[in-house]
This record gives C-alpha cells, sequence and structure tokens, in this order.
C-alpha cells in the first residue's frame, strides 16, 4: 500500500494536502506532530482512505517536543477520532491502555544510523503485541538495505522496514517486492517526511510500485551522485511496455567492493557510470570485445550466474555524432580521461579521426592516449582552430550547468560541440549554440545507450518495436522527473 504523510504546518494547508492525497494514495498519514493545533475528528474526517496518525518525538526524529502526558492525549483523541491505525514509537507502546478500534502500528526509529540488531529490536517490539511493525533507520550504506529485505522475508507479523536517506531510497521501491505491507511517499519533495522519500508521483509512474512481486528482477544504475539520473525513467518504461517482471533503480554507493560482495545475488544487470566504469571490471567474470579494448564497462549482464561487462557507450556516442557530421578523419578533441572519455575516444579512432585527449590529470591522459593511437594537450590547446569536434565527456555542467570547461570566445560556426551531460542544458551547449556551432545533444546519446542496453539484457525479445512508444514515454515523463530534481 501506498501511504502519503501529511506534512502541513497547518489545518488549512493539511486540508488541501488531505485532498491531493486522497486522489493518491492508499493511506493518509497524518503526521499530527508537524501540523499546529491539529483539528483532528475533522482532519481524519476529510480523508477519504485509511488513516494512521503519527506523532512522533523529538527524540525518535519527529517535531514532537511536549510531555508524555500530552503526548499520550495526542493519541487518545485519535482513537476517539476514529483513526484506522495509530503509530506509536516502542518506547511508549506500553502507555496506550486502550487502542479502541484502531490498529496498532508500533515502530522504531533511529535517525542516525543502522543498528546490527535489527532481529533483536523486532522480537523485542513483537512482545507487545502490534498489528503491524515498522523499522526506520538511518543509512549511509547502501548494504544496509539489504537487512530490511532479510526482516521483510522472514517477517512474522504484518512489517514496514526501510532505510532512510538517499542512499536508502531502494528500500522504498524493493520493499514492495519483499513484502513491505506500506510504502512511504511525498506529495512533493518539498512535502516529504524523512529523507530519500520519493513522491508518490515516481512511485506511481517511474516505478509502477504495486506491480512488484518477489519474482521481479532487479536492475539498477550503479554511481556515486545519481540522484538526477534518468535511467530509472527509460528502463522502467521500456520494462511495462515489454512486460518484463522488472524494476531498475538507482544504486548510490560508495563502496564498490562491499556493495558486490551483498548486492551480487539479487542483480540481474546493471548500468553503469562514473567513477565505476573502470573500476567494475575487476568484479566481473568477463567482458565482451568492446569493453575488453576500451577497458571501461557501463552494462552489466548476468548469464548464467556469471556476470558480463559490455560497453555500448561509444555506440550511443556515435550514432548520436553521425546524425549530425561526418566523423572520418576528422579531428576531435575529448574533454576527460574516464569511462565515457574512453568509450569515445576509441570509437572516433574506428572512423580514423585524429584524437586529441585534453584532461586535468596527465597521466590518465596519457594512458589513454595511448590506447587509441592519439596526442595529449592542455587546455590551452582549446584557443587554437586546430580541431573539428570537440566532446565534453566530464560531468562539468551536470550538477552546476554554469559551469564550463571551455571559455566562450574558443566556440566558432563552423565546431561541433557534443555535449555528454544530458540531464538540462548546459552553459556549454547553450554558449555553443549561441556561437552557431552544431551541437550535438547528450541525450541523444543517452537514448541510444540505453536503448542498446535493453538489447543486451533481453536479447531474445525484438526490443526495436517498443523503440518508438518507449521514446514517447519517457520523453514525457523525464520532464516531470528533472522538474522533481
Amino acid at each position: 500500500m501506498l501511504c502519503i504523510p501529511i506534512v502541513a504546518p497547518d489545518n488549512r494547508s493539511a486540508l488541501n494536502d488531505i485532498a491531493e492525497a486522497n486522489r493518491l494514495a492508499d493511506v493518509v498519514e497524518l503526521r499530527l506532530d508537524y501540523i499546529n493545533e491539529p483539528d483532528i475528528p475533522g482532519l481524519i474526517k476529510a480523508c477519504e482512505k485509511p488513516v494512521i496518525a503519527t506523532c512522533r518525538h523529538a527524540l525518535a526524529g519527529g517535531r514532537f517536543r511536549g510531555s508524555e502526558a500530552e503526548h499520550i492525549a495526542i493519541f487518545n483523541r485519535t482513537i476517539e477520532a476514529g483513526a484506522h491505525y495509530i503509530d506509536v514509537d516502542a518506547e511508549f507502546a506500553g502507555r496506550i491502555a486502550d487502542r479502541g478500534h484502531s490498529m496498532l502500528i508500533i515502530s522504531y526509529h533511529n535517525p542516525e544510523r543502522t543498528p546490527n540488531n535489527l532481529e533483536a529490536i523486532y522480537a523485542r517490539i513483537m512482545r507487545a503485541r502490534p498489528d503491524v511493525v515498522k523499522i526506520a533507520t538511518y543509512t549511509r550504506n547502501v548494504a544496509d538495505n539489504l537487512k530490511m529485505f532479510h526482516l521483510l522475508k522472514h517477517a512474522a507479523q504484518p512489517t514496514i522496514a526501510l532505510c532512510t536517506g538517499e542512499v536508502g531510497t531502494i528500500s522504498r521501491v524493493l520493499g514492495c517486492k519483499y513484502g513491505s505491507h506500506i510504502t512511504y511517499a511525498s506529495l512533493s519533495p518539498e512535502k516529504r517526511s524523512a529523507e530519500g522519500q520519493l513522491t508518490a508521483w515516481e512511485m506511481q509512474k517511474i516505478y509502477d510500485y504495486s506491480s512488484l512481486t518477489p519474482e521481479t528482477k532487479i536492475y539498477g544504475v550503479l554511481g556515486e551522485d545519481i540522484a538526477r539520473s534518468l535511467s530509472p525513467v527509460y528502463h522502467n518504461v521500456a520494462f511495462r511496455e515489454m512486460e518484463r517482471s522488472a524494476v531498475y533503480v538507482p544504486f548510490s554507493v560508495g563502496d564498490l567492493p562491499a556493495f558486490w560482495e551483498k548486492f551480487r545475488p539479487i542483480l540481474s544487470g546493471l548500468s553503469v557510470t562514473n567513477p565505476y566504469k573502470e573500476r567494475i571490471v575487476p568484479f566481473l567474470d568477463a567482458l565482451d570485445p568492446s569493453a575488453r579494448s576500451i577497458g571501461a564497462v557501463n552494462t552489466v549482464r548476468k548469464e548464467g550466474g556469471k556476470f558480463v561487462g559490455y560497453n555500448v557507450d561509444y555506440v550511443g556516442g556515435i550514432h548520436a555524432l553521425e546524425r549530425r557530421c561526418n566523423i572520418r578523419g576528422k579531428r576531435a578533441v575529448v574533454l576527460g580521461a574516464g569511462g565515457a572519455a574512453r568509450a569515445l575516444a576509441f570509437a572516433l579512432r574506428q572512423y580514423q579521426a585524429h584524437v586529441t585527449i585534453v584532461n586535468r590529470t596527465l597521466w590518465r591522459a596519457e594512458q589513454l592516449a595511448k590506447a587509441v593511437g592519439g596526442n595529449i594537450k592542455n587546455y590551452d590547446y582549446l584557443a587554437s582552430d586546430d580541431y573539428d569536434i570537440l566532446i565534453n565527456a566530464t560531468p562539468v555542467g551536470r550538477d552546476h550547468p554554469d559551469e564550463t570547461l571551455v571559455p566562450r570566445q574558443y566556440l566558432r560556426k563552423n565546431l561541433v560541440v557534443f555535449e555528454t551531460v544530458y540531464q538540462q542544458e548546459t552553459r556549454l551547449a547553450r554558449e555553443a549554440s549561441e556561437a552557431g556551432c552544431t551541437v550535438v545533444s547528450g541525450m541523444d546519446m543517452f537514448k541510444e545507450q540505453a536503448y542498446e542496453q535493453l538489447g543486451i539484457w533481453w536479447p531474445n525479445l525484438r526490443v526495436d518495436k517498443f523503440r518508438n512508444r518507449i521514446e514517447e514515454l519517457f520523453d514525457d515523463l523525464s520532464r516531470t522527473f528533472l522538474k522533481l530534481h
């Protein structure tokens, strides 16, 4: 079930939010610790869906700071008003004398970390005879999500288990696969009740949470800073259109070896982005020829229990470039020396292009230039007119669109500028367009490589017959997604 929390500051705002939540939610949660002097009977009456009444104390990460007697009095009022559920922190559960007809959710919240003794905490909650167990803990370690999945798989009672924090976002989606009784989503990013909470729109339109089952296969994008990645939008749309029982989630990872050890058993495939395109290679069982020659991987597929790495960045990049210009024999400057830069440099060499690498870290530039038979230059080289194609294969402009590595005066009318950042228009793309350059979009490259990934993951399926519909839906949903982020 999808629960939308109401975190408005006053009764009037809460009523407005309830009206919207009534359209989207299976359950509405009244966060009474947020609402100033809440009209409890009026708010509950306004809810057309079952109501969870919650008044979280500041000690458990909430906002209520009154006395214990005041805290208990609020719960008694919600029971009298007919709340379907009351959500009580574990330390206060024994002080509710009569729950009436309300079902009791007993919660454990840890706003600082995910402890290792979750099973003992679960057993302690069970002794209080709840109708629903809820455990929510903060994490910066993606592997903590697996602890929640383990709890859900072995739950003896209806259970809600999730990790808060951006790294815990996957628990809100995958919890549905593992049987979480309720998952929480906000009306908007500004109205979320916990860090890492997705919006109801994302849960429904992107992840299609209600369709997830224990048999749903898990795919995802592996990276460090991927909150704005459009990969979940594209691939979840594609899975639905192709009628695949699969879901695609963002894996925000700080420790690659630990992630691979813990998550390998549950994965069916991955997209790989910065900074792991090269780092993941030693963990894979095999590489296809393109990934082996490039030395970087952006796609992983599970094949007979083994994980095989592929690289389709070069396909996406070359196809995007080919539509706008003639590549063969041209002089190309590649900014960067990471996984994307490597793929594009190798692809350019297949078209007999003359490749020059410009990168802040000299030794990486030297390695790549040697591998592709190219040259290295420093950033001053950009002031020359000795090149025909300029490719930004760095993340500069992704998080801060006004940042650029290329001064405006270096852009000229006969130059082809390929901006691989796709999440928004960057300063480089805007100024290149103003200067009359031919601008190649990173979105074109993104779509091409995402399409190629589908063919790798589902080799026995005619992916091409779904492509137009996938891209039509993706274009529509991605606009809303980027506004939210």
